[in-house]
C-alpha cells in the first residue's frame, strides 16, 4: 500500500484532490491534451498557497502504481470531510477538464461515475453533470 499524503486543513484537501482528480481525469483517454493541460494549470494558479501540496500530490500520482487507488484514496479522504454539495462541487469542478479538449470519452464518463460512487454520490448522475 502507498503511502499518502496527509492534509492540514480540508481546503488543501479539497484543492489538491481536485488538481489531482482534473489529472486522472485528462490522462484516462490516454493523452494529455494541449487544452487540459492549460485548463488544469490556470486552475493550479488560482491557488498559489497551496503550490507545494499540489506538486506533492500530483506527484505521488505520477508515481502510484494503481493511480485509481490512489485518487479512491483522496476521494475517500473527501467523503469524510465533505458534506454532500462541497463533493458534488469537486466533480462538477474535475468534469471541467473533461470538457477542455472538446471530446468526452466513454472512459471518462465511467471514470466521473467512479468518482461519484467514491463520493458516496449517486453515480447515475453522470450523464446529466457532463452534459451541463
Amino acid at each position: 500500500m502507498s503511502e499518502y499524503v496527509t492534509y492540514d486543513n480540508t481546503a488543501e484537501l479539497f484543492i489538491c484532490s481536485l488538481i489531482a482528480s482534473m489529472y486522472h481525469m485528462a490522462l484516462v483517454d490516454g493523452k494529455y491534451d494541449p487544452e487540459e493541460r492549460k485548463y488544469i494549470s490556470k486552475t493550479i494558479q488560482k491557488y498559489p498557497e497551496y503550490f507545494d501540496s499540489i506538486r506533492k500530490v500530483t506527484n505521488q500520482f505520477e508515481k502510484a502504481n494503481l493511480k485509481e487507488e490512489f485518487i479512491v484514496n483522496l476521494l475517500g479522504q473527501c467523503k469524510q470531510q465533505f458534506n454532500e454539495d462541497q463533493r458534488m462541487a469537486l466533480v462538477e469542478h474535475s468534469i471541467e477538464v473533461l470538457k477542455a479538449d472538446g471530446e468526452i470519452h466513454d472512459k471518462e464518463k465511467m471514470l466521473v461515475k467512479t468518482y461519484l460512487y467514491s463520493l458516496g454520490l449517486n453515480p447515475r448522475i453522470a450523464e446529466k453533470m457532463i452534459a451541463m
